[in-house]
């Protein structure tokens, strides 16, 4: 695993780079809460690996349709519209578990939603 600190004058938080972010993300996450964007492609093969390491954790995921098409404002109104009906608190961990379209759609929604929550990125 490296690490990369970034201090900046108002905020200072880590950037984790890991091979098997799977198997590492109970030693990572600091939050009781987690919530999952997932491409639906992704998601219907890393369930059950990806659910056994958050087993700890009170989880909630949102599918993602995956494709392009789905990276537009109807797609981010949903997950805000999901997330504040769970009532989450800026305490909960936004994970991204996808290729490029659900790790920018979940990394907006993770930067905007109650001015920002802590995020974790897992590419495929």
């Amino acid at each position: 695993m490296s690490k990369i600190d970034v201090n900046l004058s108002h905020h200072s938080y880590p950037i984790i780079v890991e091979n098997n972010c799977y198997s590492e993300l109970a030693k990572i996450i600091k939050t009781e809460k987690v919530v999952v964007i997932a491409d639906s492609n992704v998601w219907s093969f890393l369930e059950a690996t990806f659910l056994n390491n958050l087993k700890n954790f009170d989880v909630e995921v949102l599918i993602q349709e995956a494709g392009e098409k789905n990276k537009n404002l109807d797609t981010i109104k949903k997950h805000y519209d999901i997330l504040a009906d769970k009532k989450l608190e800026r305490k909960t961990t936004l994970i991204a578990l996808g290729g490029g379209v659900v790790g920018d759609s979940a990394g907006f929604v993770a930067a905007t939603f109650l001015r920002g929550l802590p995020f974790i990125q897992c590419p495929t």
